[in-house]
């Protein structure tokens, strides 16, 4: 995936990872910015607006690939967050006319919950990979487990009834 990213805003990023001092072996010998260091490979903007993923390990050499559409759009918003830069989010692909808002993040990109000691947990959204929406069926990208989740999402709206799990309130576990 490629980025028309202004270079203003490329100049911006690269100052708040220098600042930050989140640099690597990619952002030293490649002219990126780190987006989102993370779990799994390390993602990538070139000031070209390419998206790139890293090496998965430090000990790796430090030898990038181009991004998937849905690493890069992980990529996008990890690093809006990273970077407090709400502008990376108008690089995100358009919503199709029949997707339907994402029944886990509810628009977000964000999925919600808690660890199993309480603790508030948020993570990237898994159903819709951060999009905010999901396509409603998988011949038109979505998951099998989006389109099950749109399905039920829209039952429960065209009969009134909201019985999807997701929107059930969790009881705590008892010891």
């Amino acid at each position: 995936m490629r980025i028309p990213i202004p270079a203003q805003l490329f100049e911006r990023l690269l100052h708040l990872q220098t600042e930050r001092r989140w640099g690597d072996d990619v952002t030293r010998f490649e002219d990126t910015v780190c987006l989102f260091p993370g779990l799994g490979p390390p993602l990538y903007l070139t000031r070209d607006g390419r998206i790139l993923a890293g090496p998965c390990w430090p000990d790796d050499p430090p030898e990038t690939r181009s991004a998937t559409d849905d690493e890069a759009v992980g990529a996008l918003v990890l690093g809006c967050k990273q970077y407090d830069c709400p502008e990376l989010l108008a690089f995100l692909p358009p919503r199709p006319d029949a997707a339907m808002t994402c029944p886990d993040c509810s628009g977000t990109h964000w999925f919600r919950g808690q660890t199993a000691d309480g603790q508030a947990l948020e993570i990237l959204c898994p159903t819709c990979g951060g999009r905010g929406w999901t396509p409603a069926t998988p011949s038109e990208g979505g998951s099998p487990r989006a389109a099950r989740r749109v399905r039920r999402a829209r039952t429960a709206s065209s009969t009134g009834c909201h019985s999807d799990r997701a929107s059930e309130t969790r009881r705590p576990r008892t010891a």
